[in-house]
């Protein structure tokens, strides 16, 4: 019977290790050459849904979904430095013209990590396997190294 239960438990204490060093983990160095993402980045903080997708062309929507609202924000995006600068489309233009992001900046923190301006909140690739436990964490972009704000 104890043979069962260790067959048991370590596969399930492994994946909690694992689970837990990519939480902590979530950002790594991103190129600083890159002048384009590929993907959805997502957030999730406030009772709502929270992402960014990007493609190689150069456009880029922006999707909030939950507790504040359901909406959705479309435009361009170009990259200097680090910092993604994001141009939303005309009102008219929009699929919902009744919300826009706030947000016109964001900051590459990593290598699947790009941050919210002013907010601070981690977006990450929803491809990572993290993605499903993961709590967005807030940053202090105010401070050197942008330290999580506990």
């Amino acid at each position: 019977m104890e043979g069962v239960k260790m067959r048991i438990y370590v596969p399930f204490i492994y994946l909690l290790i694992l689970t837990g060093n990519l939480i902590l983990t979530g950002c790594e160095t991103l190129s600083k050459n890159q002048k384009r993402l590929d993907g959805r980045f997502i957030s999730w903080w406030g009772g709502t849904h929270w992402s960014y997708t990007f493609d190689t062309l150069g456009s880029y929507e922006f999707s909030a979904k939950g507790h504040c609202c359901f909406s959705t924000t479309i435009g361009t995006y170009q990259i200097s430095n680090n910092i993604i600068y994001l141009t939303p489309l005309p009102k008219a233009q929009q699929p919902d013209s009744t919300f826009f992001s706030e947000s016109d900046t964001l900051l590459i923190e990593g290598k699947y990590c790009i941050l919210d301006v002013p907010s601070g909140y981690e977006f990450i690739p929803e491809d990572t396997t993290h993605t499903i436990f993961y709590e967005s964490k807030r940053r202090d972009l105010s401070k050197k190294g942008y330290p999580i704000i506990e």
